[in-house]
């Protein structure tokens, strides 16, 4: 490597592989995803074979050539994600990739959304899940309002990202990537089974959420309080129960 040139610690944003770059490099080579601080770095790894002669790319892991020396990473270890578990306020444990370990009450979610304010927090005032939902459980048709109420139920476990930032989000483990679509999929699948839904959030309901965004972000809406948006969305859910 260029001894002049700035060396940082890092890890694929992505893919968490871990490395050690240049500043005269970019992302962590062939995957080019971004990068994020790492405390610990795992690697590099000198690819000595290259050095022979007899390089081929097989390294279970990222390689890249760095002033025609060949790098390489190891995927970072992580737990078991299946153990991994949100304590909720009523001292159940969350499991956003296991979600029937779960015993989720309606209480539960309602403390969760009432809690998470819409767009990251860019809104004039404070904006819950929780008044979203229980406004578009009133203009659905009366047959998909509670799903209209229950759509963003998966924030309990994995919060509000805003939609900018999904794209291409989510969980690696054992070289495995879980999109977080997946995932969410999942946790809503569990969600329709324990308060007796179709499996599937009806077109009606996505429609009518993208609708009023506008709405909501310019601040047409009053807003209600955390405790104010956790008492209406119990009262609409025991009137669609």
């Amino acid at each position: 490597m260029d001894k002049q040139s700035e060396e940082k610690d890092g890890q694929c944003a992505i893919h968490h592989w871990s490395f050690h770059r240049s500043a005269s490099t970019k992302c962590c080579g062939t995957c080019l995803h971004a990068v994020m601080p790492l405390g610990e770095p795992l690697g590099p790894l000198r690819c000595e074979a290259m050095l022979k002669g007899t390089h081929k790319n097989t390294h279970q892991g990222a390689a890249v050539f760095m002033h025609n020396v060949c790098y390489y990473w190891q995927p970072k270890k992580e737990k078991n994600m299946k153990n991994i578990a949100l304590s909720a306020v009523d001292g159940s444990n969350l499991y956003p990739f296991d979600p029937k370990r779960s015993k989720i009450s309606i209480e539960t979610i309602a403390t969760g959304l009432s809690n998470i304010c819409r767009y990251g927090g860019q809104v004039k005032d404070f904006y819950s899940v929780a008044q979203h939902s229980e406004l578009v459980s009133h203009i659905v048709p009366l047959r998909f309002a509670m799903w209209g109420l229950l759509h963003d139920a998966a924030e309990v476990w994995i919060g509000d990202i805003p939609a900018p930032l999904r794209n291409g989000m989510g969980w690696i483990h054992d070289s495995v990537f879980y999109p977080i679509d997946a995932v969410e999929s999942h946790i809503l699948d569990y969600v329709a089974e324990t308060f007796g839904l179709e499996p599937g959030i009806p077109q009606t309901v996505l429609t009518v959420d993208l609708e009023i965004r506008s709405s909501e972000q310019a601040g047409f809406l009053s807003p209600w309080t955390p405790s104010e948006s956790y008492s209406m969305f119990l009262n609409r859910f025991n009137e669609l129960n």
